[in-house]
């Protein structure tokens, strides 16, 4: 389990990118997807050191908008977003849960044809980051990382 020191540290020199105040620097808006209940990302603990650098970059908290990610798994209660995000950040960072069949944006095709829709939230905002791990799964394989993306955020069957 890593420490706040741990945190902090990772946050101030990332491993092969800028640190995120430099990444979001001249960006007005952004969104954070975060996970669901079904994963153990700590997200209460992340996110005020995610937060702290999008508002060293000038985006401030009322430009900033944390989006559940949960695909096509149920929508978090409002107590359940503020156990996953931290009650301090729930109170001063609009929260709200993505919703497959509604608010997605069609941003192009894929090679076979296939419609993509994300999220309009996620889509409109200047600065997008992810807030999830990548942990073993007995059926993909895998999860987390890029699936915050899709399905995370994106439209179940637009097409």
């Amino acid at each position: 389990d890593i420490g706040a020191d741990g945190i902090r540290e990772a946050f101030a020199k990332p491993i092969g990118t800028p640190p995120i105040h430099e990444l979001a620097r001249g960006k007005r808006t952004a969104a954070i997807v975060v996970d669901d209940l079904s994963r153990p990302t700590p997200a209460s603990r992340i996110l005020p050191y995610a937060l702290a650098e999008l508002e060293q970059a000038g985006i401030s908290r009322n430009d900033i908008t944390i989006i559940i990610g949960v695909a096509n798994h149920r929508q978090l209660t409002r107590e359940e977003m503020a156990w996953k995000v931290g009650q301090d950040i729930i109170s001063s960072v609009r929260v709200v849960n993505h919703f497959s069949w509604d608010n997605c944006i069609h941003i192009g095709t894929t090679h076979r044809g296939i419609p993509v829709f994300i999220n309009a939230l996620v889509v409109a905002a200047d600065f997008k980051m992810l807030v999830g791990g990548v942990v073993p799964h007995g059926s993909p394989g895998w999860a987390g990382g890029a699936k915050l993306l899709a399905p995370g955020v994106a439209s179940w069957c637009r097409y």
